[in-house]
């Protein structure tokens, strides 16, 4: 199985612009800048890997809670990385995560945080990123909304 993106970079090196585009059309000539921010029309590669980063542990989350038994309805993660710009470069540093899962179950948290520790040493992302992570799990029930 492959996975593929394609980007081009113009119009300088630190004032210029790109766009990337994947097979899947989800990104589509997708406008990105270099540094810190993206804007309200372009995202950043670092915004890009962290999107990653969530949607890889949320599913990883779910898929080990599954196979342990639990029936989650639904695994929220937000991630936030830490970039630094101290002149040598942009340099990615740590890594926030903070999973929310949604369940049934009021006594699965011994369950949520095992399989928290599983997704975070099998999920594919986090294993290619040099970085020091720091993760928070918590557990709400059916009732409370979490992200769509």
């Amino acid at each position: 199985m492959f996975r593929e993106a394609h980007a081009v970079w113009k119009d300088g090196p630190y004032s210029g612009k790109g766009t990337v585009s994947t097979p899947g059309g989800v990104l589509s000539n997708a406008s990105f800048v270099l540094g810190l921010a993206g804007t309200s029309t372009s995202t950043t590669p670092s915004e890009l890997l962290v999107a990653a980063v969530a949607c890889s542990m949320s599913a990883m989350v779910f898929l080990r809670l599954d196979q342990c038994g639990a029936k989650p309805l639904a695994v929220d993660t937000h991630a936030i990385v830490t970039v630094d710009d101290s002149g040598n470069g942009w340099q990615l540093r740590r890594l926030h995560l903070e999973i929310t899962a949604q369940m049934h179950e009021p006594a699965a948290d011994r369950l949520l945080h095992e399989a928290v520790e599983k997704a975070r040493r099998d999920c594919p992302i986090l294993s290619v990123l040099n970085l020091d992570v720091a993760c928070i799990a918590k557990l709400v029930s059916p009732d409370v909304p979490i992200a769509a």
